[in-house]
């Protein structure tokens, strides 16, 4: 039974990260780094950023000309889901967004 939810979860999130990235052209540079990225989803989670750790990275165009989605994990603090777009907006969210 685990094996199978594992499986389920495991295409689940495959094919979320797929369709996510389909709309992002490899030979285009992002307007915004992953690193600045990055730096914008830890400030936004506060002073509770050293209880999470990056999970995940992904880009595409969702809500502006292109945003970055972070999902962080934390042993005692549940998922958080960042979305950084290049115009420095950031929505954080205890469940994934919906596209």
């Amino acid at each position: 039974m685990k094996q199978t939810i594992g499986l389920a979860l495991l295409l689940l999130v495959g094919s979320s990260c797929f369709a996510k990235n389909a709309f992002w052209h490899p030979d285009q540079k992002p307007q915004m780094s992953l690193t600045q990225a990055l730096a914008l989803a830890q400030k936004a989670l506060g002073k509770k950023q050293r209880n999470f750790y990056c999970l995940d990275a992904s880009i595409a165009k969702i809500r502006s000309q292109g945003d970055w989605t972070l999902t962080f994990g934390s042993k005692n603090m549940g998922m958080r889901y960042i979305m950084v777009s290049f115009d420095k907006t950031v929505r954080v969210s205890t469940s994934m967004f919906s596209y």
